[in-house]
Formats: structure tokens, C-alpha cells, sequence
């Protein structure tokens, strides 16, 4: 439940990435202030340097003050990011909207990742992008019949349910320890396994792999590397494939071929969607924890 819950940051993540396919077309409807074409490029894609930004920024939260507080933080740069550009339809300016879509990237960027058990780590793992293509197969669907403005509310709203909920979700375990807090970080690991479950097991495994960091082993670093270069390779693949592309400019591209760009974006997220969950069964383990 806490992966999952927590998984919501890719729910927005996936907002923010499905946003401009049925808002950019709305935006060029309906906007009565000053927007060029090449504006309508750069808001659609600009969430992308904020999303660069984003994931540097988070690093040090994430260190100083525990994932819970840097989540919560993170909540409410995606709600200014979704209010700043929803205010547009009053404010009438167009560096409303690029403000708005930066503050969107940025939020994106700095999701962070979530706890997961280790039995079902494959599955739980696959909550997060799972999350992150419902938001986007959700955008699609809303955007149809909502113009950009209140398809932009609607989502200012859910970072808050989602901001609530993080707030009474417990602190990682790594991070307490590493913060010379044990007996919260017993409390933390003890409410996510359950009550009934003996945790002592994997204290240890986490005492071990803080103080391996600690004394900066070699082991501690090489025994990283293949799996991060695995996983970025896979990273560079996918993006490279241009599915952001794809995501974000759907209902321009199905129009220009002739298709009914509404229900042909609707079935491309919801492909999307039903291929990430099924992956989540076929993996066994992730490969970074």
C-alpha cells in the first residue's frame, strides 16, 4: 500500500508528460492572448528542462532531510507548477504558461523513487511506471472533453490528495539509520513488513550496506556499476525510440495522418498502460533497489 501510495508522484509525472497532447490543440483553439506557434513548442516541451534541473536539485533534500519530506516538497511544486499555468486563462500572458510547464518538469524531475519489498520487488517496482502511464492514459481521457485551462485544474487538485497521504506514510528506514536514528528507523521498517513480521533480518542487511558506504569500500562502488550502466542503457534506448514524442504531441500527430486523434490517443495510453502492468509480472527482480 505505502508503493503504491507513493507511486503517485508518477501519476503526476505521467500528467505532466500527457498534458500538452489534447491542451497544446485547446490552446490553439481557444487562447485570446498573444501565442506563436513556436510558443506552443516550447511550453509543450519545456517541462523537459525542468525536469533536467529537477533531478539535480532533489539530490540534496533527499540527503538532509528524508525522502517523506523531500515527496511532500515535491507535491507542492507540482501544484504551483499546475496553478501558475491554470491562472493563465486569467492572467492572459503567456509566461504564465512557461512558467507553469517549468514548475511541472521540475516537480517530474524530483520524484522520487519508492520503498519496495524484496519478495515482490519486480511487481512493486513496475507501480511506478504503471502510475506514471495511468497519468498520462488519464490526461488523454479528460482532455477530451475539457479544454486546456480546466483539464489544467483538475490536475492542480490531485497533488494535494496526494500531498495529504504522503504526509502520514513513514520515513525510509535507510535514512533514519544513516541518520543515527534506529529505533525510528525499527518503527519505520516494522509498520511497512507489519506488525507480525520479524525484521531483525533485514536491520542487519541495511546496517551492513550503510557502514559499507560509510568506510567507502571499492566494493561499495563497483558492486553498482553493472546495474546502473544496464540501467541507464535501457533509459537511453527508450528514449531514444522517441516515445516522449509520441506522448506528447499524440493528438497533432493522429490529426495530420487523418485519424480521429481523440479515440487514437485514448487507445495508445491505454495500450501503454495494460503493457506496463503485464511487465510488472513478468520481472522478477529490479535491478536497483
Amino acid at each position: 500500500m505505502v508503493t503504491i501510495w507513493g507511486s503517485c508522484g508518477y501519476f503526476c509525472m505521467g500528467s505532466v508528460r500527457g498534458w500538452s497532447s489534447p491542451a497544446i490543440p485547446s490552446l490553439n483553439r481557444t487562447v485570446d492572448f498573444e501565442l506563436s506557434p513556436s510558443d506552443l513548442q516550447w511550453i509543450s516541451s519545456f517541462p523537459l528542462l525542468g525536469a533536467v534541473l529537477g533531478s539535480l536539485f532533489i539530490i540534496k533534500p533527499m540527503e538532509y532531510y528524508g525522502r517523506k519530506k523531500a515527496l511532500i516538497g515535491h507535491y507542492f511544486v507540482f501544484v504551483f507548477g499546475f496553478l501558475i499555468t491554470a491562472l493563465a486563462s486569467f492572467g492572459k500572458h503567456k509566461s504564465m504558461l512557461y512558467a507553469g510547464r517549468f514548475l511541472m518538469g521540475f516537480a517530474a524531475g524530483s520524484t522520487i523513487p519508492v520503498l519496495r519489498l524484496s519478495e515482490i520487488r519486480g511487481q512493486l517496482g513496475s507501480a511506478t511506471i504503471s502510475a506514471m502511464a495511468l497519468g498520462v492514459w488519464t490526461t488523454y481521457l479528460i482532455g477530451i472533453f475539457v479544454d486546456w485551462h480546466v483539464l489544467t485544474w483538475v490536475f492542480c487538485c490531485l497533488p494535494v490528495l496526494f500531498l495529504f497521504g504522503t504526509m502520514v506514510m513513514p520515513e525510509s528506514p535507510s535514512w533514519l539509520l544513516s541518520n543515527n536514528r534506529e529505533q525510528e528507523a525499527r518503527q519505520s521498517l516494522q509498520f511497512l513488513r507489519g506488525k507480525g513480521t520479524n525484521i531483525e533480518a533485514e536491520m542487519k542487511r541495511i546496517k551492513e550496506y550503510q557502514e559499507m558506504i560509510n568506510i567507502n569500500d571499492p566494493a561499495s562502488t563497483t558492486s553498482v556499476v553493472k546495474p546502473l550502466g544496464i540501467s541507464l542503457g535501457v533509459m537511453l534506448f527508450q528514449q531514444t525510440t522517441g516515445i516522449n514524442a509520441i506522448v506528447f504531441y499524440a493528438d497533432d500527430i493522429f490529426q495530420a495522418v487523418g485519424m480521429d486523434e481523440k479515440y487514437a490517443t485514448i487507445i495508445v495510453g491505454a495500450v501503454q498502460l495494460v503493457f506496463t502492468i503485464a511487465s510488472g509480472f513478468l520481472a522478477r527482480h529490479s535491478l536497483v533497489g
